[in-house]
């Protein structure tokens, strides 16, 4: 995991994540498969007693907006806390 940028709290932060099997994709289907990949929120997360390399879990709301240039991906990090380190996670390439 790698945390936001101090001075803008709302930038991406990178997350390893397990896959997500009900994920509502814009084209109506649905998954995501485990993987290393940016989350933007659009509200404040507050990672305060969150370290890079912790393992958490995050409660997300994802929805699609349609642009000018397709489908847009929105989402807010509801809440975020730190699991146990000996918890065992699926994630992508091991």
């Amino acid at each position: 995991m790698d945390l936001p940028a101090s001075d803008r709290p709302q930038s991406d932060f990178m997350l390893s994540h397990e896959a997500i099997d009900n994920w509502a994709r814009s084209d109506g289907t649905f998954g995501m498969p485990a993987m290393h990949m940016p989350f933007v929120s659009e509200t404040h997360t507050d990672f305060s007693g969150i370290a890079i390399g912790d393992k958490v879990e995050i409660t997300w709301i994802s929805w699609w907006e349609q642009t000018e240039t397709g489908p847009r991906a929105r989402s807010i990090i509801q809440d975020i806390k730190v699991l146990d380190p000996d918890t065992e996670l699926k994630l992508a390439g091991g």
